[in-house]
């Protein structure tokens, strides 16, 4: 590997583990699942390529799963609310349940 391609590579690395760092930093300070989660779409992009970040969240008390996604930029995309029964999850987890 030549010296040029090989300083590229380490500088990426380096980059992904600064990134990585802001992240959890940030976590500590962090009081809401909404900033949370903007905050974690905007700074995973430092380490991974993705377009979209999806996030179900389950809602015990209402038997539902809430889903949002976070795109670049902007304000995150609401979605209907699931029933978790409507969900790929579910289709994995009951079965993991019951022997």
């Amino acid at each position: 590997m030549s010296g040029t391609v090989q300083r590229a590579a380490e500088k990426a690395l380096t980059e992904r583990y600064e990134a990585l760092l802001r992240v959890s930093q940030t976590l500590i300070s962090i009081r809401s699942s909404e900033e949370l989660f903007s905050v974690l779409a905007r700074e995973l992009r430092g380490v991974v390529n993705f377009y979209v970040m999806g996030v179900g969240i389950y809602d015990e008390s209402a038997h539902e799963i809430r889903l949002t996604s976070y795109g670049e930029p902007g304000d995150p995309s609401r979605f209907q609310n699931l029933a978790p029964e409507e969900t790929f999850t579910w289709w994995v987890y009951p079965a993991s349940t019951n022997p």
